[in-house]
């Protein structure tokens, strides 16, 4: 009795540290995507469009976000991420390197300070949340952020 107690003990301790510490992974999209015209091809690219709880996240690099008309701005001493729709543009840059692409890639969900044109974002609670990738962060493609907040055509 003892025996099966303990080894039950064991089972129940071992599934909560595997949960308290799993990671989150995010896949590069199977199907085709089209950002402003553009085909991204994300076989070869650093910072890939990928895949989270069926949602396409792009990339918040410096390129990416002007392609899309969209400013980033970092406060280091406040830890926050600013975000906001600005009336910008510039090129596509594939941000092709030497190294393929994993289908599924681990992630990091955003634990800093979040403001979309001028609204704060509670990260935790928020369905599609931002997520880390290479160091970059990646914004949700949801109706909300992209028709609403920064008025692209889905």
């Amino acid at each position: 009795m003892t025996k099966k107690l303990l080894a039950l003990v064991f089972t129940i301790f071992a599934c909560l540290t595997i949960n308290a510490y799993a990671a989150d992974y995010a896949n590069i999209p199977a199907c085709s995507v089209t950002l402003s015209g553009q085909s991204v091809d994300n076989s070869y690219r650093q910072y890939p469009l990928l895949q989270y709880r069926d949602i396409v996240y792009f990339p918040m690099t410096y390129h990416d976000c002007r392609f899309l008309g969209v400013a980033t701005d970092w406060n280091g001493a406040t830890n926050t991420l600013t975000i906001i729709k600005e009336n910008i543009s510039g090129a596509y840059r594939d941000y092709n390197w030497d190294s393929k692409n994993s289908k599924s890639n681990k992630i990091d969900i955003c634990k800093f300070n979040i403001v979309v044109n001028s609204k704060v974002i509670d990260n935790e609670k928020e369905e599609y949340p931002l997520i880390l990738f290479r160091d970059v962060t990646y914004f949700p493609l949801t109706w909300r952020f992209a028709v609403d907040e920064f008025g692209w055509e889905y």
